[in-house]
């Protein structure tokens, strides 16, 4: 596979704009789970490293990080995401243009992937809501070890190497 006609993309604020959804889940999942209420800075320090590691800045930040009380926040996070995007047609988050964009690249030779701080079970219910899974052959996500976006942008190139 040629490589230099891979386009790899971000879900949240590149193909879909779902801020309000995520700011509203994680205000109230960090009330219900930790009884804490976040910052504005902690709300924003959500937005852009792997989900884990996110909920560990934040437990230890405020002196209560352990590795159950961060994995009960990513179950539990999964599990409300998952709700949420099933109640909504989550496809009129879609950014504008992104469709047509994502035709545009998909035609030909192109190679089209995902590398996302999400979970994959929330990264595959976004896709899929917003109908826009059957554009990308490669889905990469943060797990448990991720720390760093970019290790998901090196899983998800090993995986097109492979191809």
């Amino acid at each position: 596979m040629n490589l230099s006609r891979c386009f790899l993309f971000d879900i949240d604020g590149t193909l879909v704009n779902l801020r309000s959804i995520w700011e509203e889940m994680y205000l109230s999942l960090y009330k219900d789970v930790a009884g804490l209420s976040l910052t504005s800075a902690e709300l924003l320090s959500k937005f852009g490293p792997p989900e884990y590691d996110g909920h560990r800045a934040i437990l230890q930040g405020r002196g209560m990080y352990s590795v159950e009380a961060v994995e009960a926040l990513v179950r539990e996070s999964e599990k409300r995401m998952i709700r949420r995007l099933a109640e909504p047609d989550i496809s009129s988050y879609v950014i504008p243009h992104v469709r047509n964009s994502l035709e545009k690249l998909n035609y030909g030779q192109n190679s089209l992937g995902i590398v996302t701080g999400n979970m994959e079970p929330i990264a595959e219910a976004i896709l899929y809501g917003a109908g826009l899974r059957g554009y990308f052959s490669v889905v990469g996500c943060s797990d448990e070890q991720t720390t760093k976006r970019a290790e998901i942008v090196q899983k998800a190139v090993r995986v097109f190497h492979k191809r």
